[in-house]
């Protein structure tokens, strides 16, 4: 009997309102979803993706990797994601330089007038982008986040007893768990262009992607925080419907954006202020995003994180943007896909893409 040798991978995504960590790992060709489980973080440990409460958040993070990890001797390492509120990702073009070194020296000069931190103040990751140099240019994906970020996370991890691999921004992690990187996929020779809306509990995102012709690399092009969340969803509803917690979240489950009988548009009604401003926020993006990459239009858009199954709410998009709208399948490219429900998987797209990271180059 033919044997493979198994490859797994401990991840973990930090948010102010949970800890979410998957085990994963590679048989063959093939990803397995191990573990996944999630812990919720109490008010006042973290705030704006900044850890507050240093010893409480260690002992939440021990007990969730632990409990993910098993027993395994190696599953002390692990994966990690950067809150997207605090970091920066962006496709550049940059000159060439006569060395990669010279090229280094131009993405920190370039990156310089993107972000809003001093260079001394950031860590920064670079890659170049096969299949949109020219002679004197590199396409260049940059990622940056201020070091007392990082430096946090590196301090409550080891204070977990685990020890960091890699840190990630979180839209490379999403995007990577939405696309089919299974080595049996069949890509398309035509460029597309897709804005993910990524709606989480405690933050959003918009990240506008690149998925190029054969034999070139897809990319992120660039991402945008949104001041739309999960949480403040909840919240309005709870004050507005004067209903508990509990009962905020059953009727956003139950009736979402739809107007049948029982539900009578109430939500939609109550929510057009936000989805409003979310759609206003789209246009700018797109605008920006067809004026900076030279009129390259939007082909569709994909919804996901956890507040990517209200209801109605991709017809809504759909309907005000005139962009074909989908629901992102983050399962896409793991084998038991049968291990975790399509609802429960739209949450944790973050941590099925780090998982990925180690086997797919």
């Amino acid at each position: 009997m033919f044997l493979f040798r198994r490859r797994s991978s401990l991840n973990l995504d930090i948010s102010d309102l949970s800890l979410k960590a998957g085990k994963l790992s590679k048989r063959g060709n093939d990803f397995y979803l191990d573990k996944i489980k999630s812990v919720p973080v109490p008010a006042g440990y973290m705030e704006r993706g900044r850890v507050l409460k240093r010893p409480e958040v260690a002992e939440l993070m021990r007990g969730l990797l632990q409990s993910v990890a098993g027993d395994h001797r190696r599953q002390s390492i692990v994966n990690t994601v950067l809150p997207d509120t605090d970091t920066f990702v962006k496709l550049i073009k940059v000159e060439r330089g006569a060395t990669d070194a010279n090229l280094n020296d131009n993405i920190y000069k370039e990156v310089a007038h993107h972000i809003p931190y001093n260079i001394d103040e950031i860590y920064l990751d670079w890659q170049k982008i096969p299949g949109l140099a020219t002679k004197d240019t590199e396409q260049v994906l940059v990622g940056v986040c201020p070091k007392e970020i990082v430096d946090e996370y590196i301090k409550v991890i080891h204070l977990a007893g685990f020890v960091p691999q890699s840190f990630e921004v979180e839209a490379l992690a999403i995007t990577r768990s939405l696309f089919n990187w299974r080595a049996s996929r069949k890509k398309s020779l035509a460029n597309r262009n897709v804005i993910i809306i990524d709606l989480g509990a405690a933050r959003s995102s918009l990240i506008f992607w690149r998925e190029q012709g054969f034999y070139n690399s897809d990319t992120i092009e660039f991402s945008v925080s949104v001041p739309l969340s999960g949480m403040q969803i909840n919240k309005l509803i709870e004050q507005k419907l004067l209903v508990t917690a509990l009962q905020a979240e059953q009727f956003k489950i139950k009736c979402g954006l739809s107007d049948a009988p029982e539900c009578q548009g109430v939500l939609l009604q109550l929510l057009r202020p936000m989805l409003d401003d979310l759609t206003a926020r789209i246009r700018h993006a797109v605008h920006f995003h067809n004026t900076y990459f030279e009129g390259a239009s939007i082909d569709k858009i994909i919804l996901s994180g956890g507040g990517a199954s209200l209801k109605g709410l991709d017809v809504f998009l759909a309907t005000e943007l005139g962009i074909p709208v989908e629901l992102g399948n983050p399962l896409i490219n793991i084998k038991n896909h049968d291990s975790l429900n399509y609802q429960q998987a739209l949450s944790y797209c973050t941590v099925i893409g780090l998982g990925l990271k180690d086997f797919i180059k």
